[in-house]
């Protein structure tokens, strides 16, 4: 008795798999694109939104503007400020390097520094305590605030 071997073909169930392959790469391909579109779109809206609803640069400058007018409107309750000008206005982020200054002797930590550069006048103040700290004219020489 002789054995034959009777090839059976698998063509239509390997067809069938590398169709299922290509459909499942297409539809994941499909997932990313469309998250992608969607997180450009999002980003879009955020950083290009003229409605105001969103975060933006000219609405985070006047809060800004307005706290250092309410800042000086409080100083002007004390003393006579230059009405001709506007002054530059700092915070003391930190105190120990400024020690080692006479008019910065007493600074602490969130004190406003007002330089009103061309009255040349130069004044520390606590807006926690409501008090001017220091006053002095600002001096060709002086240091700059930072260095």
């Amino acid at each position: 008795m002789q054995m034959t071997t009777i090839p059976i073909s698998r063509q239509s169930e390997s067809g069938n798999d590398g169709l299922r392959l290509r459909s499942v790469t297409l539809s994941m391909l499909g997932v990313v694109v469309l998250i992608a579109l969607l997180l450009a779109s999002t980003f879009y809206l955020w950083y290009f939104s003229p409605s105001g609803s969103w975060i933006s640069v000219k609405s985070s400058e006047e809060p800004i503007a307005e706290e250092v007018s309410k800042l000086i409107e409080r100083v002007r309750s004390h003393v006579a400020l230059p009405q001709d000008e506007a002054p530059t206005v700092a915070m003391v982020k930190s105190a120990e390097p400024l020690r080692g200054q006479v008019f910065f002797q007493d600074a602490q930590i969130g004190d406003a520094v007002i330089i009103y550069s061309k009255s040349k006048k130069v004044i520390l103040y606590d807006p926690r305590t409501d008090r001017i700290i220091n006053m002095a004219p600002l001096s060709d020489n002086a240091p700059t605030i930072g260095n």
